[in-house]
């Protein structure tokens, strides 16, 4: 069986984190400044085209999803020291650098640590 993907989460970059079997997949989701330029009309237009975005993302694989955009890319699981993770942040932790992302939903925290624990082990730290 191949690389699956077990949790997603949207962060405000406009970015999708996709937690798989083997790596962390940084998605873009989004990327137009609509809301600033149009306000709520903007913020409702950017909205939808994420959620599509993410709709389409849900129907590829792991590999298409990085293909989709040039700034896509992996953190192998190998190459993570650290994640610290908390209801509204998530650091995770490469080497000598850090990716820092704040979460959009703060109510899929609580679903997802036990999951998350299984697949980074001693390397999650969850406050």
């Amino acid at each position: 069986m191949g690389e699956e993907i077990v949790e997603v989460f949207e962060t405000r970059e406009r970015n999708g984190l996709y937690f798989t079997t083997d790596r962390i997949i940084v998605a873009k989701l989004g990327g137009d400044e609509l809301s600033i330029l149009f306000g709520n009309i903007g913020a409702i237009v950017e909205a939808r085209r994420r959620a599509k975005r993410k709709e389409q993302f849900s129907k590829l694989s792991v590999e298409s999803i990085l293909a989709a955009d040039t700034e896509n890319f992996a953190i192998p699981y190998s190459e993570v020291t650290r994640i610290e993770w908390s209801k509204k942040k998530a650091n995770i932790i490469s080497g000598s650098f850090t990716y820092k992302f704040k979460l959009k939903k703060r109510k899929e925290f609580e679903g997802c640590v036990d999951t998350l624990s299984s697949i980074l082990g001693g390397k999650l730290f969850v406050s």
